[in-house]
Order: C-alpha cells, then sequence, then structure tokens
C-alpha cells in the first residue's frame, strides 16, 4: 500500500485485507518491514522526509534459514517484489530477510 493523505482508503484497504495464518508461532512480518523500505517508488517515501515504520507483534520473527522449513532454499534478495496491487510477490519462493 502506498503513502496516501486518504485516510478513508487506508480503513478500506486493512478492512479489505485477507487474514491467513500457519502452524509455527515466529511471524513474517521483517518481510514486509524491507518492502517498505527498499521499494522507494512503490511506497511513495518523499525524499528530504524522516522515515517511521511500526511493527509491533504478539509472537517471534523468522529468521534468514527459516525458509528451509517450508522447502524453500533461495536467500532473500533484498530487491522490491511488489506486484501492481501493492502485494509481496516472493513469499513462496524466497527466504526470509536477514537481520
Amino acid at each position: 500500500m502506498s503513502l496516501d493523505t486518504d485516510s478513508s482508503d487506508f480503513v478500506r484497504k486493512v478492512n479489505d485485507t485477507q487474514i491467513s495464518g500457519n502452524l509455527d508461532a515466529p511471524e513474517g512480518g521483517f518481510d514486509a518491514i524491507m518492502q517498505a523500505i527498499v521499494c522507494h517508488n512503490d511506497i511513495g517515501w518523499r525524499d528530504k522526509s524522516r522515515k517511521l515504520l511500526v511493527f509491533s507483534t504478539d509472537a517471534g520473527f523468522h529468521y534468514a534459514g527459516d525458509g528451509k522449513l517450508g522447502g524453500i532454499v533461495k536467500p532473500n534478495d533484498g530487491e522490491c517484489h511488489l506486484d501492481r496491487e501493492g502485494l509481496y510477490t516472493e513469499s513462496i519462493t524466497q527466504d526470509y530477510p536477514s537481520i
């Protein structure tokens, strides 16, 4: 989701989000953080602004290498992989990012 001043659009997009889960406790939120950082044009960061990302979770997070449990052995390349709708496209082909 790109940055915008239309708060009603933000609320609509959040409400339309499909919630998913799996059987392990760690979460993959760092995928989203990395995409927000590296996808400058897609996100809409202003050049001369202070950037702040807030990540809140009730569980641990996945480390690089955890993807092997699901058969994903290709390391995360640290590049922008968002489709036209702003969805991350490499969740089943690249491992979690390293921190």
